[in-house]
Parts: structure tokens; sequence; C-alpha cells
């Protein structure tokens, strides 16, 4: 009875303490103080967040025309490597021209007359692969599919042996260099030479590789001794860089169409898997209308 008296007091007490504290006014000042989110306007940023890159053809068209631009300028300026050669402006045409102005004239025509076996050499591999691909797909052609392809491998082991020539001298350039002028230390020296050495035992062994591997050794070869001559490991001189990056992107291009030259034998015994294949089935055919 004690405990049943003592237990209704305080909860008397506790709830009139409870409705003393929660008073109308008081309920309304909590409102009143009660924090809010904080929104942020924005107002520059929110104009174009919404809109696309390009709003029109024209302007995507531009668009378009300055990265290219732009894509051009840093790939001429990649092979202009670290000679810094003054451009009237950052474009393609105006880097290359520059870099091409400061090279002898006598050393960019040969240079440049240098890469016209390669690359025809190339050009007679892919013009002979697409005789061979058509004679696959039964197609007419002027040349004979055996001769074709004999032709194709011959051209292939002429475009190794003068790639693996022409990687060679590129190497042997710093020695002539180094001989013409040495470097004022031993260990410089001793680089330079070691340099053009390393194109030679690069070379060598690719003419017992097979086309397109050997193919590909020889660009990594070109590339590397490009990167040496750009950055100035080689220690050459800003003129001479330009000639090896000619006969880089000429052996480049030349690759690239060799990319070709594979997809097409690979559909060519795509086709052979083929006719094999419906060979086959038409003898099973035959067979089981016989047996019938």
């Amino acid at each position: 009875m004690i405990r049943s008296i003592f237990a209704t007091g305080v909860a008397r007490t506790t709830f009139s303490r409870s409705a003393r504290f929660h008073t109308p006014i008081r309920i309304a000042a909590l409102a009143i103080n009660k924090p809010r989110p904080t929104i942020f306007v924005r107002s520059v940023a929110s104009t174009v967040s919404n809109k696309p890159a390009s709003q029109t053809f024209d302007h995507a068209a531009l668009n378009i025309r300055e990265e290219a631009g732009n894509t051009a300028a840093d790939v001429a300026k990649s092979i202009a490597g670290g000679s810094h050669i003054p451009a009237s402006d950052h474009s393609f045409v105006a880097i290359t021209s520059s870099l091409a102005s400061s090279v002898p004239k006598p050393v960019m025509v040969f240079g440049l007359l240098g890469t016209i076996p390669y690359v025809g050499a190339g050009a007679t591999t892919v013009y002979l692969a697409s005789v061979a691909g058509a004679a696959a797909a039964g197609h007419p052609t002027s040349i004979d599919p055996g001769v074709a392809l004999t032709m194709l491998d011959q051209s292939l082991n002429i475009q190794v042996t003068y790639g693996a020539i022409m990687l060679s001298f590129l190497g042997a350039l710093h020695w002539g260099m180094e001989f013409a002028s040495p470097l004022p230390t031993q260990s410089q020296s001793i680089r330079r030479l070691l340099l053009g050495a390393a194109p030679l035992f690069l070379a060598w062994p690719t003419l017992g590789l097979q086309p397109m591997t050997a193919l590909v050794v020889q660009w990594v070869g070109f590339t590397g001794l490009w990167w040496a001559d750009a950055t100035r490991e080689g220690t050459v001189p800003g003129v001479v860089e330009a000639v090896p990056a000619d006969a880089k992107d000429g052996a480049y291009v030349v690759l690239r169409k060799r990319d070709l030259t594979k997809e097409v034998q690979q559909q060519q015994e795509r086709e052979r898997e083929k006719e094999v294949k419906e060979g086959v089935e038409e003898v099973k055919k035959a067979k089981r209308e016989q047996k019938k």
C-alpha cells in the first residue's frame, strides 16, 4: 500500500514537471530555434553543368579541329625531340617546317630517299596480299595466286633485310660523329660508341626470324634509337635527330601495313578451313544418301 502511494506520487511529480517544461510557449520557441538545413545556391557553375560541351554542330566541329591541331602539334614536338626549334606558331606544319629547315638539304634529301625501298617493299607486300586474298575468295585476279604468294614472301624478306641495314646505318652514324668530333670525356665517348653498335646486334638476328616478328623487333629498335637521340642520350646534334625520325616514321607506317597483311592472311586461313569443313560435310551427306 505504501509502495503504491509512493509510486503514484512520483509519477504525478514527474508528469507535472514535464508539463511545466513543455508549455506551449516553450514548444514554439524550440520550433523557431530548430536548426534547418543550409541550401547553397550555385550561380555560375550551374549555367554550364547542364549544357553539353558542344551546343551546335559548328561548335563541335571547331572543338574537333582544335583538338586535332593540338594532338598533331604534340606529335611534331615528339618527333623534334630534344631540339628546341623556334616556330611561328605551335601547329604541326609550323613545327615540322622549322625542324626540316634546320636540317641541311642534302642530308634531308638522302634521308628521305633512303626510305623509298622500305616503303616500296611495304606497298608491294600490301598489293600482293590483296591479290592473294582475292584469289582465295574466288575472285578473278591478274596474277596467279601461287606467284603472288611467292612474291609476297620475297618482298617480306627484302623488307626485313633492308630494315636491318637501315637500323645498322643509323647506329653507325654515332661512330661517325665520334670520329669527327669526339666527346669531352671518355665515358661519354664509350656510351656513344656502345649506342652505335647496339642497333647492329639487334638487327642482325632479325634476319633469322619470321618476317612479322622481325619487323616488330626492328620497330622496337627504331623507336629505342629515336628515344636515345631525342633525349640526347646518344649525345647527337639537334640536326641529326630529324634524319632518324624520318626513317622511323616510314618504318612505323609500313609496320602498320604489315598488320593489314596479317589480317588478310588470317582471313585466307579461315576461308580455307571453311571450305574444308564444307567438303567434309558434303562427303558425309553423300555417304548417308548412299546408305539410304
